[in-house]
């Protein structure tokens, strides 16, 4: 019959790691960004935040830091780790407790140049939004019409593949303000229309 023991014991430290880090993140984040949208924990890849690949490399580094503290009595790694992940919390989230959590929504567009002469089809992406809110996008303060006609930012404040279409001649040759707003944040960007 096979012996689990290690197994079962770092199976058991991987939990207390992720307890550990879920905590300190609540401590940092609270339970709502500055958007009213729930932070929601643990941290995955679709969660605003997302983890990242340090978190995750820190946390490793925190369940064998906890291995060797227990069974060697040897505090470095774990000191280390523990001083890691106080530093990315730091470097990630800031330095301020119990302020809720910053989103940046942010959008990008392609392409960033169009012939003014032929027009054409912009194509806007989204992340960080708010949830379940509709997007409207401005183009030198002129609400333009998007295929699809209405778009909703996802539980995450994602939208994708939205597109504008942009009549040949619309536009003037030189810079142009689009903003995109949520309801609540507007995020503004500039792109250059090139004849």
């Amino acid at each position: 019959m096979p012996d689990d023991t290690l197994r079962d014991e770092i199976f058991m430290y991987m939990q207390e790691i992720d307890q550990l880090i879920n905590n300190r993140l609540r401590d940092r984040l609270g339970y709502v960004a500055n958007d009213g949208s729930d932070i929601i924990l643990p941290l995955t890849s679709t969660t605003v935040p997302a983890i990242d690949n340090e978190l995750k490399s820190i946390a490793a580094d925190l369940v064998e830091g906890k291995f060797v503290l227990k069974t060697a009595e040897k505090p470095l790694k774990w000191d280390t780790a523990i001083k890691n992940f106080e530093n990315y919390l730091d470097r990630k989230f800031g330095w301020t407790r119990d302020v809720p959590l910053l989103k940046n929504p942010n959008f990008t567009i392609s392409p960033t140049t169009l012939s003014s002469a032929v027009g054409g089809t912009l194509t806007f992406t989204g992340t960080e939004w708010r949830p379940y809110s509709e997007i409207e996008i401005y183009i030198d303060g002129t609400l333009k019409v998007t295929s699809p006609t209405t778009v909703t930012t996802t539980s995450t404040g994602i939208f994708t593949t939205t597109t504008v279409t942009i009549a040949a001649n619309e536009l003037l040759e030189g810079s142009h303000k689009i903003k995109i707003l949520d309801g609540k944040s507007g995020k503004e960007r500039f792109f250059l229309v090139t004849v």
